[in-house]
């Protein structure tokens, strides 16, 4: 059985440790706040078991079907053409230190899994295309916070970009977002598309970045770090939050740079002028009040707030209201 509850896993590891109860609890909080809350509690158990040693699930011998990995199987090998390529993204860990985590969905003609880079490869892989097809070894499965298996690579796993291998995989997306009303969201969705009016826009968020490698910065005095290329000069990316009434309920839709550039209208040269003018910023404020948009994006659990949320994806910011209302009334 690979879908080990959380209590049955700290048993495992108390019982292969010699360690208790609260110990191991106490190293499985630590790996959650390691890692920004990126994983559920069961997948830091896991990690923890095998920081310490310990063979919770077995190995899978040979190569795998997308539909045949479930969650807790380690040492994952598979092979799938990238059918979605998500934004390269930057977070800071609770410890100070900054992160990158790049996703991307593969399929087969099975099935399709998200799959999760981290760091270095994140950034090694930021290329990578829809089309392409990834050879992956050595991956883990485990389940989301929504409910849903991914596959996560750490530095003891590979990624082949297009290996000489004659195989036959589907090109067409077999998972694409699903229109849904906001009141209609859960925890349990991954991606969801929506269609609705912008009723509230947040002021652009800036953050100094490494112009090497696009890590965040941290400041000490007047000058900037970074962890891999020292003291640098520091660019700038932003992040803009809205809120979406679409007539059943509103929504908060987190819009990263390129996804703020199409939202606006704006390219980062003039994007940029609000930096040190926020004021200016209002009229374009004003101006998103009362637009319709769809956006396709990925749902997420802000836990601080205790709200659900969407992070985009994709956005249409000039919708065919004469479409959209035909769309909504055949639904």
């Amino acid at each position: 059985m690979f879908n080990i509850p959380y209590d049955d896993l700290i048993e495992r590891v108390c019982n292969k440790t010699g360690k208790s109860k609260e110990e191991i609890e106490k190293m499985v909080k630590d790996k959650i706040k390691e890692l920004s809350g990126l994983l559920t509690k069961e997948g830091a158990a896991h990690i923890v078991a095998n920081d310490l040693g310990i063979e919770l699930v077995e190995a899978l011998d040979g190569r795998v079907k997308l539909e045949s990995i479930v969650d807790g199987l380690r040492a994952v090998e598979t092979i799938g053409r990238v059918s979605r390529v998500f934004e390269l993204r930057s977070f800071t860990r609770k410890d100070g230190s900054e992160g990158k985590v790049l996703p991307f969905l593969i399929i087969d003609n099975t099935g399709s899994i998200r799959v999760v880079l981290w760091d270095d490869m994140a950034e090694k892989f930021s290329k990578i295309k829809e089309g392409n097809v990834v050879l992956i070894k050595n991956a883990m499965a485990k389940k989301n916070r929504n409910g849903q298996i991914e596959l996560h690579l750490n530095k003891s796993s590979t990624l082949e970009l297009n290996p000489n291998e004659d195989v036959e995989l589907p090109y067409e997306r077999q998972m694409s977002s699903k229109r849904k009303s906001i009141s209609d969201i859960s925890e349990e969705d991954s991606y969801v598309e929506i269609f609705g009016t912008i009723v509230n826009v947040f002021d652009i968020r800036f953050f100094e970045i490494c112009p090497k490698c696009s890590k965040r910065v941290k400041q000490v005095g007047e000058a900037f770090f970074c962890d891999i290329h020292g003291e640098v000069k520091p660019e700038y990316n932003y992040v803009m939050n809205v809120i979406v009434d679409d007539g059943t309920g509103t929504i908060r839709v987190v819009f990263f740079s390129s996804q703020v550039n199409k939202l606006i209208g704006m390219d980062k040269k003039e994007i940029m002028k609000f930096k040190d003018n926020m004021e200016e910023f209002e009229r374009v404020k004003q101006e998103l009040i009362g637009k319709q948009i769809v956006v396709d994006g990925r749902v997420s659990k802000n836990e601080f707030f205790s709200r659900i949320e969407l992070i985009t994806n994709e956005i249409n910011p000039n919708p065919d209201p004469e479409e959209e209302t035909k769309r909504l009334e055949s639904d």
